[in-house]
């Protein structure tokens, strides 16, 4: 699995995109290359991805403005799909801090003495001053 931001994305997006294409174990591709955000007003960037043992996966990234009840400049966005590239869910805001920026997410998988059976998004929040990062698990499975 790749993600990366696209400008004049070939998705539904106007504007810049996160894309993904999906790869087998022998690196041929699996499908086409697919639009991951859907809230498309404003450009989103920064995408990063993580893949659990069922081959399922959550891409998250840094959104001007959202589709959740962020109303400050950036947030950060994020969708969930089975092993066979199909959304779970909506499109969705994994930050709760909401007064100033969040920026640069990362994703990444539990390990095994962890309670969650899938993924774990951590979001830095950056709105002390001085930049002060925080990080916020999110679980599911």
């Amino acid at each position: 699995m790749v993600v990366w931001e696209s400008i004049d994305s070939a998705g539904s997006d106007t504007d810049n995109s996160i894309q993904a294409q999906r790869y087998d174990s022998n690196g041929d591709t699996v499908g086409s290359e697919f639009q991951i955000n859907t809230y498309t007003t404003h450009a989103p960037t920064k995408p990063k991805v993580a893949i659990d043992s069922d081959g399922d996966f959550v891409v998250v990234w840094q959104s001007l403005e959202s589709a959740g009840p962020d109303t400050f400049p950036h947030s950060i966005q994020g969708q969930r799909f089975n092993a066979s590239g199909s959304a779970i869910g909506s499109q969705f805001q994994v930050n709760t801090y909401t007064t100033a920026t969040q920026a640069r997410p990362s994703v990444g998988t539990p390990t095994s003495r962890q309670s969650c059976k899938q993924l774990i998004l951590l979001e830095r929040e950056t709105g002390l001053e001085p930049a002060t990062p925080t990080l916020a698990r999110r679980c599911w499975g």
